[in-house]
């Protein structure tokens, strides 16, 4: 015996699933810009070193050249 089901009930099932996928996408997504932040920090850490670094060096080259 096959049972059948009801158009409302196939668009109910449906909907769901477009909204589970959705939801999926969504998590993909977040997880993806979290990434993103994470490494933007990291390279925003990274730069304000290199600023220092090559602001330290300019300050000793001043220092030698006055001593």
């Amino acid at each position: 015996m096959s049972e059948q089901r009801s158009p409302s009930l196939e668009r109910s099932l449906s909907g769901l699933a477009a909204a589970q996928r959705a939801a999926a996408r969504r998590a993909v997504l977040e997880e993806r810009i979290r990434r993103m932040e994470q490494e933007l920090a990291d390279l925003r850490g990274r730069l304000t070193g290199l600023i220092f670094l090559v602001l330290g060096a300019e300050i000793t080259q001043l220092l030698v050249r006055l001593l």
